[in-house]
């Protein structure tokens, strides 16, 4: 279970419990919008201002507590009005906490204990992180053309973030919605998209444990974000066909000889049929693939369709694997 304790911190370790400390109120306010925790336990002295902050209908199923030296009938009438849920003492708060959510455990545990391993498998989160050789290569079409076929073929929610040095999602929320917003994210039908200058890259853990795909957009790959790159589950590296872009790939590629290539996935968005084969041959030993030209990221094609699957073979189930060898362009 999620805890986010603001001002505080427990004297005593909860195996079962996964405790956030914050001190910053903007910080702690986006990570309260991006984990949905099951509990706030906020310090009296500082709670009114962050309470001020939140907006209580996008924290519905959160559990916002006082801690207090002490409780009057008073004070719990303003802080319940304030969408507080609970007040407790500052001298057996951490018990009541443990009280509360040891029960919630034990009450969920007989489902728990009944998941097969298939399923927990199913449950695992898996990493994308999708870079390019030099800017503007298409990363951030790619990933939202992954996230809506993932989100459309597997039935679930898919979280995008952004790592670029060139953000756009806050822009992009401002064109759609015509109104600038705090929020850490904004979502389109079952894609999340986290917005750089709120999301930081040190809250990707806590961000990845609540979808089952997580794509990274970072863009132009450079000394701070390739590790993300090499880290991930599956590494997609966005460059040219065209032979005056050629050195860029086999120059990065040669940059990172030490780590393992043969998973990764080498993608040439809308690359010549003679473009596509010339970087083929040069690359040899790691899959690579050709995206066609597909102006709506939120409207399906076929042949996008296929190219997709191709690049996304390793984390999908093997449904129709016979004409495999198609996707390959």
């Amino acid at each position: 279970m999620n805890v986010i304790a603001y001002k505080l911190k427990p004297i005593l370790n909860y195996p079962h419990l996964k405790f956030h400390y914050c001190d910053d109120l903007e910080s702690t306010v986006q990570l309260i919008y991006l984990l949905c925790p099951d509990y706030v336990i906020i310090a009296a002295e500082e709670a009114e201002e962050l309470l001020h902050q939140i907006d209580v209908d996008r924290t519905e199923e959160t559990v916002f507590t006082i801690v207090d030296e002490s409780i009057t009938a008073q004070k719990t009438r303003k802080w319940t009005a304030l969408g507080v849920s609970e007040v407790w003492s500052l001298l057996d708060w951490e018990e009541q906490l443990s009280q509360r959510t040891t029960k919630a455990v034990l009450e969920g545990s007989e489902s728990i204990s009944t998941v097969s391993m298939d399923e927990k498998n199913t449950q695992d989160h898996i990493t994308i992180a999708v870079g390019g050789v030099y800017g503007g290569v298409g990363c951030t079409h790619t990933s939202i053309l992954l996230a809506n076929y993932l989100a459309s073929t597997q039935k679930t929610k898919v979280a995008v973030w952004e790592g670029g040095t060139r953000p756009c999602f806050s822009f992009w929320e401002y064109y759609r919605k015509g109104e600038n917003s705090r929020a850490p994210l904004f979502e389109h039908g079952d894609i999340s998209f986290y917005k750089k200058e709120n999301t930081p890259a040190n809250w990707i853990n806590a961000l990845s444990q609540d979808y089952k795909f997580l794509i990274l957009d970072l863009g132009n790959l450079d000394s701070e974000n390739t590790s993300f790159f090499l880290n991930a589950k599956i590494p997609i590296l966005l460059g040219s066909g065209s032979e005056w872009r050629a050195r860029e790939l086999i120059h990065f590629c040669q940059k990172h000889q030490s780590a393992r290539q043969d998973y990764w996935r080498v993608v040439l968005p809308m690359a010549s049929d003679e473009g596509f084969a010339d970087m083929t041959e040069c690359l040899k030993g790691r899959p690579v693939f050709s995206v066609p030209v597909h102006p709506n990221v939120f409207q399906r094609q076929d042949d996008t369709d296929q190219q997709l699957e191709g690049i996304l073979s390793p984390i999908l189930q093997k449904k129709n694997r016979k004409g495999l060898s198609r996707l390959f362009r």
